[in-house]
């Protein structure tokens, strides 16, 4: 099996941004993202990437979908953090504390009228600020600093069922 790698880059509206549109009438962020190509999203950015199953010249592919929100709370622990960035989004920043949590889900599935499970993750990326000085004010914690990577794949077992791979790599 080949390996591809495909960087896929996509920003999306803060609270930041939105205090600093409401103030002047401008979203500074989304006008570098339309200066470097970069696309953004003012409320929740929604991705689907395909991969082909098979190398063998097939068309069938394993869809990946991804949730990504700013995300809110003022929770202080995070554990509350991470809780509260479940509630809207797969990947959200707000909370400025990095973490990958695994959980796992109920689907429904109308057509064979069973109940699935799958796995999924609640991943919050690291911030780029400092120990900014709102921080100190409100007795914060400092933000640890780094960058998320999500590694998507698949691996084919038992008679050609194909198993997806997700690996988050926080560094």
């Amino acid at each position: 099996m080949r390996k591809y790698k495909e960087r896929i880059l996509v920003v999306v509206n803060g609270n930041h941004e939105t205090r600093i549109q409401r103030a002047v009438g401008l979203d500074p962020v989304e006008l570098l993202c339309e200066d470097f190509g970069i696309p953004y999203e003012s409320e929740i950015a929604t991705l689907k990437v395909s991969l082909r199953k098979v190398s063998y010249g097939s068309k069938k592919r394993l869809p990946f979908l991804i949730v990504a929100g700013h995300g809110y709370s003022a929770a202080r622990t995070v554990g509350g953090k991470i809780t509260a960035n479940a509630r809207i989004s797969e990947i959200t920043a707000h909370t400025h504390q990095p973490s990958v949590v695994k959980q796992r889900r109920m689907l429904i599935d109308p057509r064979n009228k069973k109940i699935l499970e799958q796995d999924y993750y609640i991943i919050t990326v690291p911030s780029w600020l400092g120990f900014e000085k709102y921080a100190r004010r409100k007795f914060m914690k400092p933000s640890a600093g780094g960058i998320a990577k999500l590694h998507l794949g698949f691996h084919v077992k038992n008679r050609g069922t194909v198993y997806k791979d997700i690996y988050v790599e926080m560094r």
